[in-house]
């Protein structure tokens, strides 16, 4: 099975972890048009009044402008791979998975993966 890696652009918000946070920050990117491929919420365990969401794609300057004044900003990049081929290659070079998520998709499965380098630390 052939392999597909594609570089994507992950947009992120830290937020008040409360009801109705999340609807609040997608629903000025859904009202812009937005086709969203891949939404995560979660908490941070060292604070759980406060959480992050991160979603993918955000396309366009309509889609730009409503991602940007519901407080999300482009933080990194990120991979689409499929997962256990992709993790079990790079164990050897020296990468860690930063996060993963699995987003079944029709007839395929597309999975978002994060790396850093071991032993180098980075934020939530």
């Amino acid at each position: 099975m052939p392999l597909t890696v594609k570089r994507i652009t992950l947009w992120r918000k830290e937020v008040e972890n409360r009801p109705g946070v999340l609807a609040e920050t997608l629903g000025p990117i859904a009202q812009a048009g937005a086709d969203l491929r891949l939404v995560m919420g979660y908490r941070f365990p060292q604070d759980p009044a406060r959480s992050a969401i991160e979603l993918y794609p955000v396309a366009g300057k309509r889609q730009t402008t409503a991602a940007q004044q519901a407080g999300l900003e482009l933080v990194q990049k990120a991979r689409r791979t499929i997962p256990a081929r992709s993790h079990q290659s790079l164990h050897p070079s020296g990468l860690m998975s930063r996060g993963f998520a699995a987003v079944p998709a029709a007839a395929s499965q597309q999975s978002y993966s994060a790396f850093q380098k071991a032993g180098w630390m980075s934020g939530p």
